[in-house]
């Protein structure tokens, strides 16, 4: 998302997953996670407000899943996503917030289908 000129100058995650159903999975890619990496979703959520169109061409997809990938684990950071003033925050853009701690690209595919509802 880096290279996107609608998002240069705000805080923003690394990866924006388009599916096939009109579905958006916005990706924070860390090692290890923090605070901050919520803070960054929620950030490109607010600058979007209800007008993904700088992104998708279209005014807001059929779902949005947050995610925040990491390897490795954080207890401020737990205590944190968990904390119901966050998912408020992001229920309030129309969105989901998920942690997903796994070490390659494929187990974070295998978990997403399971938050989808799509099997393992």
């Amino acid at each position: 998302m880096d290279e996107l000129e609608a998002l240069k100058g705000i805080k923003h995650p690394d990866v924006l997953l388009v599916l096939d159903d009109g579905a958006v999975i916005v990706v924070e890619e860390t090692k290890r996670p923090r605070p901050e990496d919520i803070d960054k979703l929620l950030s490109l959520l607010e600058f979007l407000q209800d007008d993904w169109t700088p992104l998708l061409g279209h005014r807001k997809p059929s779902a949005i899943t947050c995610v925040v990938h990491h390897t490795r684990s954080d207890a401020a950071f737990y205590i944190r996503i968990r904390a119901k003033d966050v998912h408020k925050a992001f229920r309030r853009h129309g969105a989901e917030v998920k942690a997903v701690r796994c070490r390659r690209l494929r187990e974070l595919e295998q978990r997403l289908r399971i938050t989808f509802g799509k099997g393992k």
